[in-house]
């Protein structure tokens, strides 16, 4: 079993992630070149909790393992089909694409 997460931070769910695991405030560009277009409109308090996951589970094997204090336990994905929503509430919540209608797309139809 792993952890599975659901992302909610905005109308595209597929890739969104990502502007908020690579959030960072440095940037190689002068200030005087940046121009409105260039900034974001990333949760900072949402990106570093996301980042905390992240390098946890890199560095351990487990998202929950550093910085416990400063984030919600995420339970590993398993029959209760826990997950966790990404957003600016982080909360766990039931994975309701774990139906009967989704499982088929689990079948590997090509062996």
């Amino acid at each position: 079993m792993t952890w599975n997460a659901i992302v909610n931070l905005g109308e595209a769910t597929h890739g969104t992630d990502q502007t908020y695991y690579w959030y960072s405030t440095y940037s190689t560009v002068p200030a005087n070149v940046l121009s409105s277009s260039s900034s974001s409109s990333v949760n900072v308090t949402v990106a570093r909790t996301m980042q905390k996951y992240l390098l946890s589970f890199v560095l351990t094997g487990n998202p929950n393992t550093l910085w416990p204090n400063d984030k919600i336990y995420w339970p590993k994905y398993g029959n209760a089909t826990n997950t966790i929503n990404f957003n600016t509430t982080m909360s766990i919540t039931f994975d309701d694409l774990a139906n009967d209608k989704s499982l088929f797309w689990n079948k590997a139809l090509w062996y």
